[in-house]
């Protein structure tokens, strides 16, 4: 997925901030990142699975780039 296509739908998740949308990014069939927007909001929240770390971010901008480094990076942790 393109970082332009995650910045798109964090966008629209940020636009509808006063219903529950949650969406799931997976890697390698597993799931990895839960965002939402907190309600009433611009402030996207990003749970990730494997550690149950929490991490909020102001800009859709810079939510992109950790969710697409996240799922695009060959490092491992």
């Amino acid at each position: 997925m393109k970082k332009e296509s995650i910045r798109s739908l964090l966008e629209t998740i940020c636009e509808y901030n006063n219903v529950r949308i949650i969406q799931t990014f997976t890697k390698e069939n597993v799931d990895q990142i839960l965002v939402k927007c907190v309600p009433n909001t611009q402030v996207l929240e990003l749970t990730y699975l494997h550690t149950g770390t929490v991490e909020q971010y102001q800009s859709v901008t810079e939510a992109a780039e950790v969710i697409h480094q996240a799922l695009y990076s060959h490092a491992t942790a």
